[in-house]
């Protein structure tokens, strides 16, 4: 799974305004009428990155040993 960071081309921790100006910018290119899947995959990652950013949490990282791992 991606991060919301990664679909949304942005750093962790981003302000919300960087989510939103990232969503927005991104949101040209994936409209639901052309690109439904890409539209619910950007949509999904802006909610998850909005409700991580009011909340304070942080998005869980993994170290690149462990993705080797699995």
């Amino acid at each position: 799974m991606s991060s919301p960071w990664q679909v949304l081309g942005i750093a962790p921790g981003s302000s919300l305004a960087e989510v939103k100006k990232a969503y927005a910018r991104l949101l040209r290119q994936h409209r639901p009428d052309q690109d439904p899947a890409g539209f619910r995959r950007l949509r999904d990652a802006y909610e998850l990155a909005v409700r991580l950013v009011e909340s304070g949490m942080a998005w869980p990282v993994q170290h690149e040993e462990e993705e080797e791992e699995e």
